[in-house]
């Protein structure tokens, strides 16, 4: 018994071995039969690049409406989800004593026009009219007037700075004469007198500075000269102070020693110069005198102007009392639209969060209206991909309550330049508007996924992203050469990304060559 156990059990180990090579032989003959490579054959074709993202539907208008004022409800004129036309009035306040403002104000306005009406026919009326009138022609009057007067002494004042400054070139020249002929080396009369030829060049320097944008010949003054001829005038006037306080000096000086200036004719034109420069200095402090007294003469004469037609329109009864009770009529209106809730546009009621008879203040939000047709989509796109979006770019979306099998046509019409950081992640709003027909069906805040055509490029070279291999910062893939022979490794430079997983190669490969995308280890 114990031998036939054995010689069983020897038959059993044969047996097993048998079977395993068999099954080693077809597995290692199945092996041999596979490829040892998957491959694709370069050719040109599109390239499409999407962004996908979720959204939510919004409506393109949308606002939180509140009474102005605080107070007891007294009616709330629709449901939610009616539909209200721009203007009607959704709600409203306990506001009897508003109306009763209005009506009276209206009733005060009415009775002034009749009045007004009346008095047109009268000869008070005609009268009142006749000294109004009269008023405002004087005041335009009076306004011309000053303005002539005020041009005619700036026209003064620039012709005498032109004369002064001809007297203080020729005064300057025969100062200098005077002074290097007689003076020069004596002190300490050389030494005073070029301090005051000094103080002479800068009134000289500051008017010519001043006059500078203005054309000295033949030039019209005009209002707006006004301020650099007053500059201009400052500094002639010390100009020419600083000129005959150098001749009056020189005059003392002779007088006390003869010997200075030792020449009659000299002598004359010291003097002659003397006189002619302390005219020159008389005229222009006349002028500054003059446009100061203009000034002041201008403005009094038109403020009492201004008086006579004050008191005249106060007397003239029509549009001031008119006006009045309008104001009065609009500031009771005002009021009571602080007790009513108005539709700012059509649209549909959103929400109700309050009741009739509710005491509310003026920050309580009393309904949500939302546009009643036009909708929009509004999404959060990442800052890596919001680089890739364009206004205008097209867009294809799906609603979680249609189906994934209708689709929307949309496009982008605006990008957020400022950043919304969600979760940590920063994002820009984006909003789409839709394309086409959109069903009626459609609601707020329903949920879009969308898919965002951001680029899109035809006759290019593209291979799956798998082909594409990374070594030493390089791009490489590998290019079939047949069976049995290692692939050749070849750098590539890649381009855009497309959605359904290719990248496109803008060199590096050419039409008709195989690419390894799978190696069968």
């Amino acid at each position: 018994m114990k031998l036939w156990i054995r010689i069983k059990s020897k038959k059993f180990i044969w047996i097993t071995a048998i079977i395993v090579g068999v099954v080693l032989i077809i597995l290692m003959t199945k092996g041999g039969s596979e490829k040892a490579y998957e491959f694709i054959t370069v050719s040109r074709g599109e390239l499409v690049q999407e962004v996908s993202v979720t959204g939510k539907i919004k409506p393109t208008q949308s606002v939180d409406l509140q009474f102005e004022s605080s107070g007891r409800i007294s009616a709330i004129n629709y449901k939610v989800g009616g539909h209200v036309n721009r203007g009607a009035v959704i709600a409203s306040l306990e506001n009897q004593d508003l109306q009763a403002a209005v009506t009276s104000a209206r009733a005060d306005l009415d009775k002034t026009v009749r009045n007004f009406n009346s008095l047109n026919n009268s000869l008070v009326y005609s009268s009142l009219r006749v000294e109004l009138d009269n008023a405002e022609n004087s005041l335009k009057r009076v306004e011309e007037q000053a303005d002539s007067d005020l041009a005619s002494e700036y026209n003064d004042a620039f012709n005498a700075i032109r004369e002064a400054m001809t007297q203080i070139n020729t005064s300057s020249v025969v100062l200098e004469y005077l002074r290097k002929t007689h003076l020069e080396a004596k002190h300490p009369w050389d030494s005073t007198v070029k301090q005051y030829q000094n103080e002479v060049k800068n009134g000289v320097n500051g008017v010519l500075s001043v006059l500078s944008a203005i054309n000295q010949s033949n030039v019209t003054i005009t209002p707006n000269m006004y301020n650099e001829i007053d500059l201009a005038l400052q500094e002639a006037l010390s100009a020419c102070q600083s000129l005959r306080g150098a001749f009056t000096y020189l005059q003392g000086e002779v007088q006390s020693n003869s010997y200075l200036i030792s020449s009659s004719t000299d002598r004359t034109s010291l003097n002659t110069e003397a006189v002619a420069i302390s005219s020159d200095l008389s005229a222009i402090s006349s002028s500054i005198r003059s446009i100061t007294d203009q000034k002041v003469a201008n403005n009094k004469n038109i403020s009492d102007a201004n008086a006579k037609l004050a008191t005249a329109k106060a007397a003239f009864p029509a549009s001031e009392d008119i006006l009045e009770k309008e104001a009065a009529l609009l500031s009771a209106q005002s009021q009571l639209r602080k007790a009513l809730v108005v539709a700012p546009f059509a649209g549909i009621i959103g929400k109700i969060d309050v009741e009739a008879g509710q005491t509310v203040t003026s920050s309580t939000v009393i309904v949500s209206l939302i546009s009643a047709a036009n909708y929009q989509i509004e999404a959060n796109i990442t800052e890596i991909d919001i680089g890739k979006l364009r206004v205008g770019n097209q867009a294809v979306l799906t609603l979680d309550a249609y189906g994934s099998q209708t689709a929307f046509q949309a496009v982008v019409s605006a990008i957020d330049t400022s950043a919304t950081v969600i979760e940590g992640v920063t994002t820009y709003k984006t909003i789409f508007d839709f394309e086409g027909y959109v069903d009626q069906g459609i609601r707020p805040n329903m949920t879009a996924n969308i898919d965002i055509q951001t680029a899109k490029k035809e006759n290019i070279i593209s291979v799956p992203q798998r082909a594409v291999i990374s070594k030493n910062g390089d791009r490489l893939v590998k290019i079939y050469r047949g069976d049995g022979i290692e692939p050749e490794e070849r750098a590539v430079q890649l381009g855009m990304s497309g959605k359904d997983g290719y990248v496109e190669i803008t060199s590096g490969l050419s039409e008709g060559e195989q690419v390894i995308t799978f190696i069968n280890d």
